[in-house]
């Protein structure tokens, strides 16, 4: 079982991840913020939002530049307000996955589309929406639990997740966030309920074993 000690670790990872997602969005929303900035926006020293930078663009492997400010470059659709955001890049996911059960679209157009949509989404969207497209042609269990997160973030739905640890299987009901890459891993970022409390959770997706979605209290 974990410790109070490593449970509350758990929890700051969490929270700081959600923090760098927030950090991803303003970047994107508004192109050009300084260090500065970003760091009074935030309540953080210029260190701390130095860190969260590099693991914006060392760990999550987001196409982060400092021109002119930090903003993101590549390929797709330009960054700013207007341009697709995560939650909208879910609901088209989700609507490709209805489309691939659909017998009337033809397969071999579908899948066309499916190989040509990534550089539809903005550069900092294009890594979870590419996932989540191959989630939807992957019958393999990790396929699938994409699928499944997505669909409950989408929904904003409870999750109970069975989650193998090296010794032992936890369950937690979950409220997933955010589909998150770091380091070559998959992570969900959720609030876990635990009675009257809910706490941020990152959990690695390749760990989870299986999922049920919850009824909300």
């Amino acid at each position: 079982m974990l410790t109070g000690t490593k449970l509350s670790e758990k929890r700051v990872v969490g929270d700081r991840f959600r923090r760098i997602w927030q950090v991803v969005m303003e970047i994107a929303d508004h192109p050009g913020h300084s260090r500065r900035r970003l760091a009074d926006q935030f309540n953080l020293s210029e260190r701390q939002i130095q860190a969260d930078l590099i693991i914006i663009r060392d760990d999550i492997h987001l196409p982060l530049v400092r021109r002119h400010g930090y903003r993101f470059s590549g390929e797709g659709v330009a960054t700013g307000l207007g341009a697709i955001d995560l939650h909208e890049a879910q609901l088209l996911v989700m609507i490709l996955r209805k489309a691939l059960a659909d017998k009337t679209i033809p397969r071999r157009r579908l899948n066309s589309l499916m190989d040509k949509l990534p550089v539809v989404f903005p550069p900092h969207v294009q890594p979870i929406a590419t996932t989540l497209i191959d989630a939807i042609r992957d019958s393999e269990t990790t396929g699938q639990m994409f699928t499944v997160l997505a669909d409950a973030i989408l929904t904003n739905s409870l999750l109970c997740l069975r989650v193998q640890h090296s010794d032992y299987i936890a369950t937690m009901t979950i409220r997933p966030e955010l589909l998150l890459p770091y380091r070559r891993r998959w992570y969900v970022v959720g609030e876990e309920r635990k009675g009257d409390y809910s706490y941020t959770r990152m959990v690695r997706i390749d760990r989870i074993a299986t999922s049920a979605e919850v009824a909300a209290l």
